[in-house]
Order: structure tokens, then C-alpha cells, then sequence
């Protein structure tokens, strides 16, 4: 998909995403990464670039990089660039949506980038979760809640609300989401709402679950024959940080390809 094509979709499609970060979800979503192994020149690359790195960066070369790609687009910015094909004379719910999207593609991609890729020759094996990716989850959190119902940015933000249901680790953020998502039935009628909040419900109680089974495991009694390697393996096999819940896989087991736009 081309540049002209990606700011076509930016100026005219309901969905709100900038083309910017949009190129992102669709590299990540085809497994494009950058392989030193092989010939630059054959090599994919991003159409859009960021003024605040610099020209011989390559986002694709690693998966901190992409993120770096990611945490530099400039939402207050790209506000004001669409103004030349729709004007407003107040950006703050246009820059708002833009930093909702960031935040919203910044915890999907490292999501994915942080799930093992056996066999994956391109980027390593494993990489684990940015440092402040539970904050950014709280970020746009905060930032859903500037947009009011009846602004007409509000209809945009199915898929940053199911992202954050999806990444939000305290319970008590969850009626917030639904509420959004209630919302978001009510003001556009789409099936795909009513999907997102259902799909959340569940991805929720299997964390709950899998949270309760991880206490009850933990406050077993432990004998004295299995106290150095045994209680080893099960430290790093139950990670007590909530991050560990793999909500994308849960999206592939369910067999089902979900349109949450």
C-alpha cells in the first residue's frame, strides 16, 4: 500500500488512524523486519519518516527501533497538518485522537514484538516489553476519556478503546471501557462494538482466572525436597507481573478474525 493511498485513507476513512502510524500496523501486521543477512537495497522500508530522527534511521532494524519510530511521531503536529483538508479552529480533540492512536499502536506493536518467534531470523527470539509500556496504557486511558460522545472524534476510537481494555491492568478501568464501548454501539451501531466489548469480557475473566490459579499456586507450601530447582523453574514459568497475559494469543486461539474498527 502506497503513500498516496495511506493519506487518502487518513483524510477520508472514519477510522482516524494517521498514516504514519498506520503503516506501522500494516508492516507489523505482514511480519516485515529489517535483515542485516541480506541485501540493503532489497530490504523494506517506511514511507513516512519523523523529523525527530534522523534520515539514515531504519525503524525496521530491530524491534526498539520500531518503537522509536513509533514514540517519535509528533501528535500536535500531525493535528495541525490536516488542517489543509479539514480545518478546525480547535486541534485539541484532533491532537488528543492522534495521541490516542500513538499510545494504542505503540502497545500493540511491542505486544507482538514481544511474543517469541521461533525460526524468526530477522529480529531476535524474544523481546520483552518496554519499560514504560504499562504507563502508556494508563496514558491513553486518560486521554479516551478528554473526547466527549458527541465530539466527531468520538466515533473513531474502536480500536484504541479495545486496546486499552485489552492492556489495562487494573479492574477497575474495565467499566470505563465498556462504558466507552457502550457508547460507541449506541453512536454508530456497528456489530464490531458489540464484538470488542464481548471479546473483552472474556479476556478478562480468563486473566482473572489465570491471576487466581497463580496466588493459589504461590501460597502452597513448598517441601523440603523441592526448594532450589523446582521453585526455580516455577519463578520463571509464573511471572507475577500482569504483562504476561498474552491477549493476542488469546485473539489467535479463538480461530476467529476479529474486525474491532
Amino acid at each position: 500500500m502506497g503513500p498516496a493511498m495511506l493519506k487518502r485513507l487518513e483524510e477520508t476513512s472514519y477510522v482516524g488512524c494517521p498514516a504514519y502510524l498506520l503503516e506501522v500496523i500494516l508492516l507489523i501486521h505482514a511480519g516485515l523486519y529489517f535483515d542485516p543477512d541480506v541485501d540493503p537495497n532489497s530490504q523494506p522500508s517506511m514511507i513516512f519518516t519523523s523529523a525527530f530522527l534522523s534520515q539514515d534511521t531504519n525503524p525496521l532494524q530491530s524491534p526498539g527501533a520500531l518503537l522509536q519510530h513509533i514514540r517519535a511521531f509528533d501528535p500536535s503536529a500531525w493535528a495541525e497538518s490536516m488542517q489543509s483538508c479539514y480545518y478546525l479552529a480547535d486541534l485539541s480533540m484532533r491532537t488528543a485522537l492522534a495521541t490516542i492512536f500513538k499510545g494504542a499502536v505503540y502497545l500493540y506493536a511491542s505486544r507482538v514484538l514481544s511474543r517469541p518467534r521461533p525460526g524468526a531470523a530477522t529480529i531476535p527470539n524474544h523481546f520483552g516489553l518496554p519499560s514504560d509500556h504499562a504507563e502508556v496504557a494508563d496514558l491513553i486511558i486518560r486521554e479516551i476519556a478528554l473526547i466527549p460522545i458527541d465530539d466527531p472524534h468520538f466515533k473513531c476510537l474502536i480500536w484504541p478503546t479495545f486496546i486499552a481494555g485489552a492492556e489495562c491492568r487494573d479492574p477497575s478501568q474495565r467499566p470505563f471501557v465498556l462504558n466507552k464501548l457502550r457508547a460507541l454501539y449506541f453512536n454508530i451501531t456497528s456489530v464490531n462494538v458489540r464484538n470488542a466489548a464481548w471479546v473483552l469480557s472474556l479476556m478478562w475473566q480468563k486473566q482473572d482466572q489465570k491471576k487466581a490459579e497463580k496466588e493459589q499456586q504461590q501460597q502452597r507450601p513448598t517441601t523440603t525436597t523441592t526448594t532450589t530447582t523446582d521453585n526455580y523453574y516455577s519463578h520463571d514459568d509464573v511471572n507475577d507481573d500482569d504483562d504476561d497475559f498474552d491477549w493476542i494469543q488469546e485473539l489467535d486461539n479463538s480461530r476467529i478474525d476479529w474486525l474491532f474498527i
